[in-house]
């Protein structure tokens, strides 16, 4: 049985994944963004004022959607019969996709996706 702290490249199949949400972020942003955006849309004070109301609101929702995950956990078994969590902001990475656990000594597992 290898050490914990052992160094490894091993081919296996991601399980499961759960996505983890991040705390705040991008609807503000998204926000501001549609609001300005939105505020050019009028020729008026009433128009623009509306355009910058809506937009702000689609914006906001946009970037929270976008925003919304940072990273997800990944349950891999591995070819050697093992299985590992590991956790990644590679958000490309879903259920049934082939990947390479990476794992220096002393570091916490990475992941690669293997593409076909």
């Amino acid at each position: 049985m290898s050490s914990p702290d052992a160094s490894y490249e091993k081919e296996g199949t991601v399980e499961n994944r759960v996505l983890s949400i991040k705390e705040g972020g991008g609807e503000s942003l998204g926000g501001m963004i549609g609001s300005i955006a939105g505020s050019f849309a009028g020729n008026d004070a009433l128009s623009s004022a509306v355009g910058a109301l809506v937009g702000g609101i689609t914006g906001s929702y946009i970037g929270k959607e976008v925003s919304r995950y940072d990273s997800s956990k990944l349950s891999i078994g591995l070819d050697d019969g093992n299985s590992v969590m590991v956790n990644t902001k590679d958000l490309s990475i879903e259920t049934g996709d082939r990947v390479i656990v990476i794992k220096e000594a002393n570091q916490f597992p990475s992941v690669k996706k293997i593409a076909y």
